[in-house]
């Protein structure tokens, strides 16, 4: 709670920090410092949230670029066990891993170093990272727009079925889209 606050009381350049250091080490959701920005100025949340987007795609690149270098030590250190399991989603999923990672409350982070780790196009991953992060942010930026503080109440007590419903309709859309390409 403390960090946070510290990154609060920099306004829009803690949230931006945040955005970075969420990509690649920290556990705090940057969307924690977004809604009250929002809140705060209703008229820039598209903003913050294309700001935000950026900041974590920059983060995210660190992260990746951190995987290149040194990324089998570091996993294999905080996640052995999970190396192997990572390595067969990145062999399967490739990009779509890492879409569908940044949009959820999920280890983002271990994506991104992941990512450098097995080699994904550095292309691929920063469409995926965009696309997944700006997703996310524009739709709680638009969610805060259109609700007002009320966005508040409901996101902190439905974050997780937010995210959860959102997944399973990109995933179905994700195997409607491979479907199609495959009998074509």
């Amino acid at each position: 709670m403390h960090l946070l606050e510290l990154f609060r009381s920099f306004g829009l350049w803690g949230f931006l920090l945040l955005c970075f250091t969420e990509a690649v080490f920290l556990p705090i959701p940057p969307e924690a410092l977004m809604v009250p920005l929002c809140l705060q100025n209703p008229r820039l949340s598209v903003f913050y949230a294309l700001a935000g987007t950026a900041a974590s795609a920059a983060g995210g690149l660190f992260g990746y670029f951190i995987g290149k270098k040194v990324g089998q030590p570091i996993l294999h250190f905080f996640a052995p066990k999970l190396e192997q399991k990572l390595d067969g989603i990145f062999q399967k999923y490739g990009a779509w891993a890492v879409f569908m990672v940044s949009l959820a409350p999920a280890d983002y982070k271990i994506f991104t170093i992941a990512s450098g780790l097995f080699d994904l196009k550095l292309t691929k991953f920063l469409l995926a990272a965009i696309s997944g992060r700006g997703l996310r942010y524009l739709t709680v930026a638009i969610l805060v727009m259109v609700v007002g503080k009320h966005a508040v109440g409901f996101l902190k007590h439905n974050y997780i079925w937010v995210s959860i419903s959102f997944l399973v309709v990109l995933l179905i859309a994700f195997v409607i889209y491979r479907r199609m390409h495959r009998d074509s």
